[in-house]
Parts: structure tokens; C-alpha cells; sequence
């Protein structure tokens, strides 16, 4: 919940670490939930689009899309991370 409070209140990309890091702890903390890894590729995503250069672009979103591929390894019908 944390990311996503910093995210909203984010409208430049300044917070890309802290946002990363929080949802990256909530993550750890629960490494079995697969809401907790569609957060994190949904950070990833969102900062993509502050990405300077398109290799950075493109990182994020790999990294975006492996969080997302936990989140449905974890739960199936997980019907966001699709």
C-alpha cells in the first residue's frame, strides 16, 4: 500500500526508488503472494514510461513482466497480472 500511496503522489518519476523499494519489500515479505509481484510489475510499468533511454525502458519492462509471470505462477486466474 505504501508504493502505491507514494506512486499517486508522484507525478514527475522523482520517487521511482522509494516507490521500487517499498513494493519490492512488500514483495519479500511475502514471497507466496501474487499480489505483492503484480505490485512490482506494476511499479516497474509505470516507471517504464519515465525511462530516459530505451534500454532503460526496456529493463523495466522485462522486469515488469517477470513480476507479472510470478504473480500468475503463484495464482492462475489472477485476472490483473494477465
Amino acid at each position: 500500500a505504501k508504493g502505491f500511496a507514494l506512486m499517486a503522489l508522484d507525478t514527475s518519476g522523482d520517487s521511482k526508488q522509494d516507490v521500487l523499494e517499498a513494493m519490492d519489500q512488500g514483495r519479500q515479505l511475502k514471497q507466496d503472494d501474487a499480489e505483492a509481484h503484480w505490485a512490482a510489475g506494476y511499479g516497474r510499468r509505470y516507471y517504464a514510461l519515465y525511462a530516459k533511454n530505451k534500454a532503460g525502458n526496456e529493463r523495466q519492462l522485462q522486469e515488469a513482466v517477470a513480476a507479472q509471470e510470478q504473480a500468475l505462477k503463484l495464482r492462475p486466474n489472477y485476472y490483473e497480472a494477465h
